[in-house]
């Protein structure tokens, strides 16, 4: 499966919750979860059979992505599932090279990662400007929280975990 990411399914619509919240988005659900909690809106990602899901390659959803900023007014990808992180290596290799593609553009694609927190990166490769974490359980507890990285800062994975505090 190298260089494949399982895909449920792929769709525009406007984001409904977070920050960017009315912006016309693009969805990528991965197929998978290392959780399936009871309150998942998105049980058809993990529940039923993996041969549903289809097999896409780093590149073609690199171009997916690059089509879309060519041809709609679409300037959010959210990559959600499932569980996205499952597939983190990948995912940032697709935020990678669209971000390599897109040099200097006014308007970047921004990218939303939207876990449950379980899994982390083991280094820094998904804190970049334009990418927003939106967490919404870590040791079994529920809740929403976005993080983002401001390069100002230097903040690390585990510093923004540090900051977070369950009530």
């Amino acid at each position: 499966m190298a260089g494949k990411i399982r895909i449920t399914e792929k769709f525009k619509t406007i984001q409904g919750e977070g920050p960017l919240l009315g912006r016309p988005s693009y969805f990528i659900r991965v197929w998978g979860c290392n959780l399936h909690c009871s309150w998942c809106d998105s049980k058809h990602s993990w529940e039923f059979g993996m041969k549903e899901a289809k097999l896409e390659t780093v590149d073609s959803l690199v171009e997916d992505i690059l089509r879309l900023y060519d041809e709609t007014n679409i300037r959010n990808i959210v990559f959600t599932g499932g569980e996205p992180m499952l597939f983190k290596d990948k995912i940032a290799e697709v935020i990678g090279k669209v971000n390599d593609s897109l040099p200097g553009i006014l308007i970047p694609m921004n990218f939303t990662i939207e876990s449950n927190g379980e899994i982390i990166p083991e280094n820094d490769e998904f804190f970049m400007s334009n990418v927003l974490f939106s967490l919404s359980t870590i040791g079994g507890c529920r809740f929403n929280i976005q993080c983002q990285y401001d390069p100002g800062v230097g903040r690390t994975w585990s510093s923004l975990l540090s900051e977070i505090r369950v009530g």
